[in-house]
């Protein structure tokens, strides 16, 4: 969740993303900040939270955070993952920081090997007339995460993203995407090497 440690409106530059996990006797632990450091001038405005859960108990987290200034200013979707033997790593974000584009987490998937996926939507938002389209992010275990690519059809303006992500490492998404007919479902899918 995100959690809000200064007065309003100041939610941009003081809000973190935390986690807690429940313990199998139903208590749970002490919140830990799996947000980007204070210092990086990244901050977890966690719009759009979603987590995870595999059965080894690994979680993929994912997140809104936002660059509150500078050329790279925006909101960015952001995730980290959190392994049994190592706990959580350290977050990421999945675009690139890129002033006049905002990027949005949507959903975010996790596989019994640890691989995990994240659907998100991109907003040039400094461009007239440009559309939100689909993007996916992945995680290999060992590697870490890759930067997102782009999944609907160009030119379409496309939201609403859920991700599913199968133990061969398919990878299958489905948005919304706008038409002259209405608004229509589209799927797409990728195998585990890309």
């Amino acid at each position: 969740w995100g959690q809000d440690f200064g007065g309003f409106p100041a939610v941009f530059t003081t809000r973190r993303a935390l986690a807690a996990r429940m313990a199998p006797d139903g208590s749970w632990s002490q919140y830990v900040d799996i947000d980007f450091p204070a210092v990086s001038g990244i901050n977890g405005v966690t719009l759009t939270p979603r987590l995870a859960v595999n059965a080894n108990g690994d979680v993929a987290a994912g997140w809104t955070a936002s660059i509150p200034s500078g050329p790279n200013g925006g909101q960015y979707a952001a995730a980290a993952v959190y392994t049994q033997a190592g706990g959580w790593g350290s977050p990421v974000l999945l675009t690139p920081g890129v002033g006049g584009n905002n990027s949005v987490l949507e959903d975010i998937s996790i596989a019994a090997d640890g691989s995990a996926a994240a659907s998100l939507h991109l907003y040039p938002y400094t461009t007239p007339g440009a559309t939100r389209s689909v993007l996916l992010a992945r995680y290999a275990p060992g590697s870490g995460w890759a930067n997102a690519v782009e999944v609907d059809q160009t030119a379409a303006e496309s939201l609403f993203s859920r991700v599913a992500l199968g133990d061969d490492g398919t990878a299958v998404v489905i948005w919304q995407q706008a038409s002259f007919g209405g608004n229509l479902l589209y799927t797409n899918t990728m195998s585990a090497g890309g």
